[in-house]
């Protein structure tokens, strides 16, 4: 058995083509709308990759930056500390020198002192034996 189908019911060379044509545009306008969206989306990931390098860059300088600092702050701490080395060390040497002239001034203070009583007792012996010649 066979059927045909109506003349009516079967669409125009035009309708064909219409449908054919939509199909394709779609299909075309699908690809294209789908490679843009792609080549949107890689264009998102290279602004946010340079945006991360922005900012690792940014947190390695800021690192460097921090460390220049620190050394910075190191230096004028070690040149402090040499200065205050440098006065105490002054200060004692200053002491031990007048430690030396105390100690050398006792020494002298103790001879003369002895030199005084060596005279001294010649001093009364020779009143004694003149006190005895004279006597």
């Amino acid at each position: 058995m066979s059927y045909e189908i109506p003349a009516e019911w079967l669409p125009s060379a035009r309708e064909v083509l219409a449908l054919i044509g939509g199909w394709g545009a779609g299909i075309v306008t699908t690809y294209f709308t789908e490679r843009s969206r792609q080549a949107a989306i890689k264009a998102g990931f290279a602004d946010i990759i340079a945006q991360e390098a922005q900012k690792a860059h940014a947190q390695e300088k800021g690192k460097r930056l921090a460390t220049a600092e620190d050394v910075s702050a190191l230096a004028r701490e070690i040149a402090q500390a040499r200065q205050i080395e440098s006065v105490k060390a002054s200060t004692a040497y200053q002491r031990w020198l007048q430690e030396c002239i105390r100690n050398e001034r006792r020494a002298d203070y103790v001879a003369v002192t002895k030199s005084l009583k060596e005279l001294i007792q010649a001093l009364q012996v020779v009143n004694r034996d003149e006190e005895e010649a004279l006597q």
